[in-house]
C-alpha cells in the first residue's frame, strides 16, 4: 500500500513532483528494500495493456531496488544497483 505522502505525489502536478526531486537527500526516507518483477502486455488495437503476472520479494531478502530484467532460458536474470551479483529466478 502506498503512505499518504505517496498517494499525495501521484495526485500532484508534476512540476510538484519535478520540485520533488530536488530535495536535499538527508531530508526524504531512506527506501524500504523491496523486489519486484512485472510481465506487462503493452496492448495492441485489440486488447488493452494489462499485468499478465508479478514476482514480489516484500522483505527485499533475495534481490531489491531491480533495475534491470533480461529473460533468457527460463530464467530472469535481475540487476540491482544496489548489488555487486545478478538475481536469477526461474520461470518455467
Amino acid at each position: 500500500t502506498l503512505s499518504p505522502v505517496a498517494r499525495m505525489m501521484f495526485a500532484a502536478p508534476s512540476w510538484v513532483r519535478s520540485l520533488s526531486m530536488m530535495m536535499p537527500r538527508n531530508w526524504t526516507p531512506d527506501a524500504e528494500p523491496y523486489g519486484a518483477v512485472a510481465e506487462i502486455y503493452p496492448g495492441d488495437e485489440n486488447m488493452p495493456a494489462r499485468i499478465l503476472r508479478t514476482m514480489q520479494d516484500p522483505d527485499g531478502r533475495d534481490v531489491s531496488f531491480v533495475t534491470g530484467v533480461t529473460e533468457h532460458g527460463g530464467k530472469l536474470y535481475l540487476g540491482s544497483l544496489h548489488s555487486n551479483s545478478v538475481g536469477v529466478v526461474s520461470i518455467d
